[in-house]
């Protein structure tokens, strides 16, 4: 396999791990409701005044720590999410699955995403 096929797989493989806002409130409906982590830049993450109900700001420069610190099994579903480009929640979603969790999801479109579906923003705190 080629360079080119090489990265269209990898690109396959990470699509996977994409999920819907709507699939995203029908995970969260469920038996075991997913963790939400916003992993926006913090600059970005300041000068917003919103982000998706729910979801708990971690910074991906101490990742790990905040992790131990929410206390997050590792068996319980886990989705990133970032602005519409999604290079933070993809990042995070790597180091996620290299820490052992194993249910670990991407929000489409980040915030953007949400709001263009919709979907009801929350004032952070």
């Amino acid at each position: 396999m080629g360079a080119a096929g090489a990265v269209g797989v990898q690109r396959l493989r990470w699509n996977r791990l994409r999920m819907s806002p709507a699939d995203l409130l029908t995970l969260s409906s469920g038996g075991t409701p997913p963790v939400l982590l916003d992993v926006r830049d913090p600059v970005l993450y300041s000068a917003s005044p919103y982000r998706v109900p729910g979801a708990v700001r971690v910074d991906l420069e101490h990742l790990e720590a905040e992790l131990a610190a929410l206390g997050i099994d590792r068996a319980r579903p886990v989705v990133t999410c970032c602005i519409a480009d999604e290079r933070n929640s993809a990042r995070a979603a790597r180091r996620l699955l290299s820490l052992g969790y194993r249910d670990v999801r991407v929000l489409k479109g980040g915030l953007s995403g949400w709001t263009l579906a919709g979907l009801p923003l929350e004032t952070k705190r």
